[in-house]
């Protein structure tokens, strides 16, 4: 039942088009605020293993919400990071915009480097095609 978000490379970070379903609003016809949070964290997390390859962790999350989100329609979200303090912490934004390009929502996290074993695991997840493998997607397919 989730969004199934395909996030595509960009020169800075990703990008996706995501299209949530009625079954996602928290007011009739609005987007609940707490998934238009989870689609920002996610995409500020595909950003940093897309740029940098590292997998992380949310520490730290704000949110700035514009204007209410539709569902049902189609919505880009869109991050970037924005500096790397060291091999461990990383900063990163993300918007939510409407098919007119409007920002709807905008967000800033830091992320930390994942425990070396649970960074492992995610990794072989990750190359195991099992979350997100679609050719051009962040994530790196397995050759076999």
């Amino acid at each position: 039942m989730g969004l199934h978000i395909q996030f595509r490379r960009t020169p800075t970070g990703v990008e996706a088009t995501v299209r949530p379903q009625a079954h996602f609003q928290g007011f009739s016809g609005v987007l609940h605020g707490g998934v238009v949070c989870g689609l920002l964290d996610d995409a500020m997390w595909w950003a940093i293993y897309a740029q940098r390859e590292v997998i992380t962790m949310t520490a730290d999350i704000s949110v700035r919400y514009k204007k209410p989100v539709p569902v049902g329609t189609d919505l880009r979200v869109e991050a970037s990071v924005d500096a790397a303090r060291n091999s461990r912490l990383f900063l990163a934004s993300g918007r939510l915009r409407d098919a007119a390009g409007e920002v709807l929502a905008e967000a800033h996290g830091k992320f930390l480097a994942a425990p070396a074993g649970l960074a492992a695991t995610l990794t072989r997840e990750l190359a195991s095609g099992a979350r997100h493998a679609e050719e051009g997607s962040a994530t790196p397919r397995s050759e076999g």
